[in-house]
């Protein structure tokens, strides 16, 4: 039996009754680097997710040392060198 479309729409009507069809079509038309972006956007996701969390923890720490240093009535060098073991 020929295969013969004879416009997108009897393509696309084939490929909606044939959908194991449509990774293969992708492997034709695609590139490379097109085929590789849903692996490369959830990496992405995931090393934001990563700094995201890293910031609120920086920013939290930041913050712990900010309200340390207004408890103890330390300034910045001083809280350092406390901090540190030396005077």
């Amino acid at each position: 039996m020929p295969f013969t479309v004879e416009d997108l729409s009897d393509l696309l009507a084939l490929l909606e009754r044939h959908p194991e069809w449509k990774a293969q079509l992708r492997q034709v038309l695609l590139t490379e680097g097109l085929l590789r972006l849903p692996e490369l956007v959830e990496r992405l996701t995931h090393a934001v997710e990563r700094l995201a969390q890293e910031a609120e923890e920086n920013r939290r720490w930041r913050q712990e040392r900010m309200e340390w240093r207004e408890r103890s009535g330390a300034s910045g060098r001083n809280a350092v060198s406390v901090r540190r073991g030396t005077t």
